[in-house]
């Protein structure tokens, strides 16, 4: 028997790996590029303890407490490691979601096992939660490694659980099964079992611990523990006794929760706050709340028309089709636990896992903007997969070659899920497929059309499609409700950026100053305010502006390289080059600031330091102007003539109405 769970396991680590290895080649996207391409946290000459006593978030704001509610530094510690040892390579950052998951479908085995005993099963439930597409949020992007890690030590944490019960029941058979004899042996077994046993719950007390600071949904594993010992062990039939037992076995669990809390509150401020705000009444957040539980039990069975970015759209009344059609699907769920308490514990227990885990998303003003997201059913589908799985073959059973069809059923549903993640995967690809595709899956997302028309200008280089998306975020903001303030404050920044590109500073100015009306200032919008000013000559208002953004968020590297533009203009070339470097050590493949850092050694007279900043900024952006004519500039200069023109006309070749590039090359010529 072991040898068959040592290769079921093998087997399961395969299909979840081989699954999500295309995600091997992919880039960062989305808040991968925030939490860590801009974190200066995960250099190693930060202390670490910036980690441990900030959340995710706490880089924006150095000194300020609690940003936002997601207080995970194991995350964190997790991206700085790989930092370290690899560098900013997505291909390693992948790796290890792809680590982790195959380690959770491990896990997942386990768990099966101890609960069913049975081999079929297990392995069956655990590929279903290898392959299910549901996942691909939560693997392929790696942002979602909170996911993993929290489900890799909660499923250790209910893992180490379950041992210690069976620990138990095998101690009391074999109690009962010897003569009187074997007494002095016995007493050294159990007092083995018992120590072993003991030493398996500090391990689930330890793994909750860290699970914790992984992910704040582990704080439902004592409700789930309580749910276990409730239901599952048959020894009494008293609903009284059952439930004294739950609590008693929950109780050191609410301990860790207790301290983690107390520790929480002191490290932010606070332990959950409101961060967006909507508009609901009791009737509709219970309504929603409804609403939103059926969706993820709905997903979990028909994963199709999946999406990066749900629109939350509340239930506003009783009479709607969500609104019904929840109500109805909770009442059926209830009379199947209620049915399944008595007659099949297990289907009750896993029905449970499920709606307990989901809980923490319940709290709609306290998640992220999207409400509804797939990577929270990652913990949740551990009780979906093996229901499933229990629930085929307890029935196929009680038909004449039922098992035959249900395995065969299985392979189909396997095939099509491994197929339809391998494919679902290729959205996480980079910022443009998967922009372009949410795009399209939520045409009403004034986030999403903000992002994707950011993509558009520099990425694409393509300011009128990127003006277009810009606009339509700004009309369906409006449209919101409440009004998306800050997507439309974030429009009308990027709208500023565009008329900038153009030399439409004045243009740039009045959308920007649009933006800043609405009463929210984000960082870009900030940028575009202080940049439109610095380009009409204003470089007092812009350098107020850019400074004042600064002070509240000191590592935003837009910010830095504007107040080096600022500074050179000034002719202060010592202060611009401290802003470019620390906008360069805050994100290394920062084209902009390189190219700025070897305008600044020019000016200065280090030709040989502005050569070789200027092709460190030519080889992250080999296809920019502005740098080629800048290096051509420098090279001609100092005699390398040819070679400088070559650069001269490349720019022109790239931009052929590029003014200085054009000038130069015939006065040089």
């Amino acid at each position: 028997m072991k040898k068959q769970h040592i290769l079921a396991m093998v087997f399961l680590c395969l299909a979840g790996g081989l699954v999500y290895i295309n995600t091997l080649q992919y880039e960062f996207v989305w808040d991968d590029n925030y939490q860590i391409v801009r974190n200066p946290y995960l250099n190693q000459d930060e202390p670490v303890t910036r980690i441990l006593t900030t959340d995710v978030w706490g880089y924006t704001k150095p000194g300020q407490k609690g940003i936002s509610n997601y207080y995970r530094p194991l995350q964190m510690l997790s991206y700085r490691w790989i930092n370290s040892i690899f560098g900013l390579d997505p291909f390693y950052f992948h790796l290890a979601n792809i680590c982790f998951h195959s380690l959770v479908v491990i896990l997942c085995y386990a768990i099966f096992w101890y609960l069913t005993k049975n081999f079929l099963l297990a392995t069956i439930g655990a590929c279903l939660f290898a392959l299910h597409p549901i996942h691909t949020e939560a693997v392929a992007w790696i942002a979602a490694l909170p996911e993993l890690g929290c489900a890799l030590l909660m499923f250790f944490s209910f893992l180490f659980f379950l041992m210690t019960k069976s620990d138990s029941s095998l101690m009391i058979n074999q109690l009962a099964s010897k003569n009187v004899e074997e007494t002095s042996f016995l007493e050294n077994s159990q007092f083995l079992r018992q120590h072993r046993s003991f030493i398996l719950w500090c391990g689930s007390l330890i793994s909750f611990m860290f699970a914790l600071l992984w992910k704040e949904m582990a704080l439902t594993f004592p409700i789930l523990v309580a749910a276990y010992q409730f239901v599952m062990p048959r020894g009494s039939n008293s609903v009284i006794v059952r439930l004294w037992l739950a609590m008693r076995q929950s109780l050191p669990y609410l301990g860790v929760v207790g301290f983690y809390l107390c520790w929480r509150y002191y490290i932010l401020g606070f332990i959950s706050r409101r961060q967006q705000a909507l508009e609901l009444n009791p009737t509709e957040f219970v309504l929603s709340s409804f609403q939103l539980v059926s969706k993820y039990w709905l997903k979990l069975f028909l994963p199709i028309e999946l999406n990066s970015f749900y629109v939350f759209e509340p239930v506003r009344s009783f009479a709607e089709f969500w609104s019904l059609a929840s109500i109805g699907f909770l009442i059926l769920a209830g009379f199947i636990l209620w049915i399944s308490f008595r007659r099949a514990p297990l289907c009750c227990f896993l029905v449970m896992w499920i709606f307990i885990s989901l809980a923490p998303v319940l709290n709609l003003a306290g998640v992220g903007i999207n409400v509804f997201a797939e990577r929270y059913l990652y913990i949740p589908s551990l009780g979906f997969c093996l229901l499933l799985t229990w629930t085929v073959f307890t029935f196929s059973a009680k038909i004449k070659g039922g098992k035959p069809c249900a395995i065969g059923f299985f392979l189909i549903t396997m095939v099509l899920y491994g197929v339809q993640t391998y494919s679902r995967n290729q959205v996480w690809q980079n910022d443009f497929s998967l922009y372009s595709q949410t795009v399209l899956d939520s045409p009403n997302s004034s986030l999403i059309r903000n992002c994707y028309a950011q993509v558009l200008s520099s990425e694409k280089n393509d300011p009128e499609a990127a003006e277009q998306q810009y606009r339509l975020a700004i009309e369906i903001g409006n449209q919101s409700r409440p009004k998306d303030l800050q997507q439309i404050a974030n429009a009308f920044g990027g709208l500023g950026g565009i008329y900038a590109q153009k030399g439409q500073y004045e243009k740039a100015l009045e959308a920007v100053e649009k933006g800043i009306a609405t009463g929210n200032y984000p960082v870009t919008t900030g940028i575009g305010y202080g940049l439109a000013l610095m380009h009409l000559g204003r470089f007092e208002e812009a350098a107020y502006a850019l400074r004042a953004i600064h002070k509240i968020h000191p590592n935003d590297e837009l910010v830095l390289d504007a107040l080096g533009v600022i500074a050179l203009g000034k002719k202060e070339f010592d202060q611009a080059v401290v802003f470019f470097k620390k906008a360069i050590r805050i994100v290394p493949n920062f084209a902009s600031a390189h190219n700025n850092l070897g305008r600044t050694y020019l000016t200065m007279g280090h030709s040989n330091k502005a050569i070789t900043t200027l092709k460190n900024a030519i080889s992250i952006s080999p296809n920019d102007p502005v740098i080629l004519t800048n290096l051509g500039t420098v090279l001609v200069d100092l005699g390398r003539t040819s070679e400088g023109i070559k650069y001269l006309e490349r720019a022109i070749q790239i931009a052929p109405n590029y003014q200085p590039a054009s000038k130069l090359l015939k006065s040089f010529r």
